[in-house]
């Protein structure tokens, strides 16, 4: 599937995005020209260190819901 242009210019919240298949997703998504990713995670599986350095890569700690 191609995904060029489809998230270019976008905002995306993606919830766990510090572990193993968000980190990737976060990455790609960057990569594919996303305006903002947004990482939402509470680290309770994952590390901070994990996370992709990018500067349109935002990492929030907290959850979305107790």
């Amino acid at each position: 599937m191609d995904m060029e242009g489809e998230y270019e210019g976008k905002v995306v919240l993606v919830t766990g995005g510090a572990g193993a298949i968000g980190t990737n997703l976060c990455r790609e998504l960057a990569e594919l020209n996303a305006k903002k990713v947004i990482i939402l995670d509470d680290l309770s599986s994952a590390y901070e260190w994990n996370i992709p350095k990018a500067k349109n890569i935002v990492f929030v700690k907290g959850e979305c819901f107790r």
